[in-house]
């Protein structure tokens, strides 16, 4: 079976990294192409995870030009693939059914306000007209969906998945700790989001500032990731007490000794479909402080898994990162779960597994399994 992934993203987001990870766990029989903007970021990872990459002329990070409706025919009609499966591309979509030979499936990778009116109804059949199936990757996600017309016959939950990190040890992490320039000892929290004001950094800088200035062990806050925010939450960090205590990572290509160097997860955004960040952290043995928003709570168990906050609330937030801080067998306990919960719900060969499934139930009407 062939299948052409279509990704609209120039960077290195979810969707790119939820492509990365099917390619890298795909079943043997089934090849992958993937059509990315030219200079796309992920093209060089897609590569190594086994995928064929095609740099087409497309408007990148786009989601409808009448321009990639032609490049992509093209495409689709070069390669003819059994599934044209897109990642933030109604381009692809259309171009699939003009080119006609194929199924079309798309996945929601985020979550939107519900559409309405009339224009809201004719993008619903659009979407119903050009699309044989939708990847909801949390039941949120699957409820979005629903809201938005999709026909319920063509909706269907993968939790994502990923391969994921080993809990670090002692000596593992003290090395982390030494590369990314951390006193031994303390306690290190670590945000891995980009600095965009949906992922609520300024709260999080907030609350923390209220949380390091507490009794009990000094507490260090990583941010890895970069943005538009990052002049502004730098400066709001020098500004706030226990900014010393916030080091900004930038954008990192390997993320693992993040996760190693650090003793809870946290990530307090305003909105979330299905992060991966997170089960980057589960796969870890890390315990979580999240905010209670999207397809968090589908992901982590509130007092088995992580602790929840409100992406408003500062307090709450302050208190539950003095919690974490504070309590190694609250810490140990959680990231026992967390990490168990990773192994039986949100591996990559799992994900891949019923990825595969569904594209061959659309080609060969088979059971979904």
């Amino acid at each position: 079976m062939r299948v052409l992934e279509i990704l609209s993203d120039s960077n290195r987001g979810g969707a790119g990294a939820y492509l990365e990870n099917y390619a890298a766990n795909a079943s043997p029989d089934t090849e992958i192409v993937a059509a990315l903007p030219q200079g796309a970021m992920m093209a060089g990872r897609l590569r190594r995870a086994g995928a064929q990459v095609v740099e087409c002329a497309l408007h990148a990070d786009t989601s409808f030009n009448r321009h990639d409706v032609a490049v992509l025919r093209t495409c689709i009609e070069t390669f003819s693939p059994d599934v044209v499966h897109t990642h933030g591309s109604l381009s692809g979509r259309i171009a699939a059914r003009l080119a006609g030979r194929c199924k079309t499936v798309y996945t929601k990778h985020t979550l939107s306000p519900p559409r309405r009116g009339i224009k809201g109804r004719a993008a619903a059949a659009l979407d119903n007209r050009v699309t044989d199936a939708v990847i909801a990757v949390s039941r949120a996600a699957q409820d979005n969906l629903l809201q938005d017309g999709l026909d319920p016959s063509k909706v269907f939950l993968i939790y994502n998945g990923i391969t994921g990190f080993s809990p670090a040890g002692p000596e593992q992490k003290k090395r982390a700790r030494e590369a990314l320039g951390i006193p031994q000892g303390g306690i290190v929290a670590a945000c891995v989001a980009r600095l965009e004001p949906v992922k609520n950094h300024r709260m999080l800088l907030e609350a923390f500032a209220q949380a390091a200035c507490g009794d009990g062990p000094p507490l260090t806050l990583l941010l890895c990731g970069d943005g538009s925010l990052r002049q502004p939450l730098e400066a709001l960090a020098a500004r706030l007490p226990g900014g010393d205590k916030v080091l900004f990572l930038g954008e990192r290509e390997d993320v693992a000794p993040v996760y190693a160097a650090a003793d809870f997860f946290v990530l307090t955004s305003h909105s979330e479909n299905m992060p991966l960040t997170v089960l980057e952290a589960m796969s870890a043995g890390l315990p979580a402080l999240l905010s209670d928003v999207g397809g968090m709570s589908e992901a982590a168990r509130e007092n088995e898994t992580a602790l929840f906050t409100a992406p408003q609330d500062r307090q709450r937030t302050a208190r539950a990162l003095r919690a974490l801080a504070d309590d190694s067998a609250l810490r140990l306990r959680l990231g026992a779960a967390a990490r168990a919960r990773f192994e039986q719900t949100f591996t990559a060969q799992v994900f891949a597994r019923q990825t595969d499934s569904l594209y061959r139930k659309l080609v060969t009407g088979c059971e979904w399994e």
